[in-house]
């Protein structure tokens, strides 16, 4: 009888490690992109010379535990489609000049509107 017991408790204790080990993977790889970033307070937006996107920049506000941050979205104006292109931490302003009909700096940083991302916490 204790064999089985034994059995049984090993079994559980494998199959909570698996399913917390799925559970964390998930965490890390849904919870921590550019898709779920804070929506922060609008600042303002900027349209590309052709018009086809509009980067809008948004100010995080920071609290006890945490610093002012900047999130920036371009949209697709024919389709309205949005993405997250731009998070930085510590920051509470943001430089913006399109440089061409698809590339954008934002505080110092180029990015191509159509592919590119910059995330502070790939770069610190």
């Amino acid at each position: 009888m204790k064999k089985y017991h034994m059995i049984i408790i090993v079994g559980l204790i494998v199959s909570c490690m698996f399913i917390f080990g799925v559970f964390g993977i998930f965490l890390i790889t849904h919870m921590s992109g550019m898709d779920s970033l804070p929506d922060g307070d609008y600042m303002e937006s900027y349209e590309s010379p052709n018009g086809k996107y509009v980067l809008n920049s948004y100010l995080c506000s920071g609290n006890a535990t945490t610093d002012f941050s900047v999130r920036c979205e371009v949209v697709k104006k024919e389709t309205g489609e949005k993405r997250n292109i731009y998070w930085q931490y510590h920051c509470e302003n943001a430089d913006i000049k399109w440089i061409d009909n698809k590339t954008v700096n934002i505080n110092n940083q180029t990015l191509d509107v159509t592919k590119d991302t910059y995330d502070w916490r790939n770069y610190t």
